[in-house]
């Protein structure tokens, strides 16, 4: 009987371009993707708005601090993220420049005063660069 060597290579250690860019959109529901791909899709800016929505409910509180943090991030996944119990996900979104200005007012009377001072920089700041342009 003969046996197979390790080549080295496996058929499993690649995926072609098309699927890397649709790491959540094409997998069954009841397997998430490992938290290590959600991580990269929630830092990155050419993520899908749709895809950051989704990964601004993650469980990990890191994905969705990510999320707040991405420049890229949609209103409505802001809007998710403004009301998380983790403070760091609010402070990240406080701090965000691309965050609207309604949710850096909500963001602004938050219960962590760290947080509301950091949104009512960053409010100012906007308004400040709107009245230069």
């Amino acid at each position: 009987m003969a046996t197979q060597r390790y080549s080295g290579s496996n058929q499993y250690s690649w995926r072609p371009a098309q699927q890397q860019t649709t790491l959540l959109a094409d997998r069954p529901a009841t397997k998430p993707a490992r938290w290590w791909k959600r991580h990269r899709l929630a830092a990155h800016t050419a993520t899908q708005p749709a895809v950051l929505e989704e990964l601004s409910q993650d469980r990990r509180s890191g994905i969705r601090l990510l999320v707040a943090a991405n420049l890229a991030c949609p209103k409505s996944a802001f809007e998710i993220l403004s009301h998380d119990l983790y403070v760091g996900v609010r402070r990240a979104v406080a701090n965000n420049p691309a965050c609207p200005l309604d949710i850096l007012q909500q963001t602004a009377q938050d219960r962590d005063p760290r947080t509301a001072s950091s949104a009512a920089a960053n409010r100012s700041r906007q308004l400040w660069w709107a009245d230069t342009e």
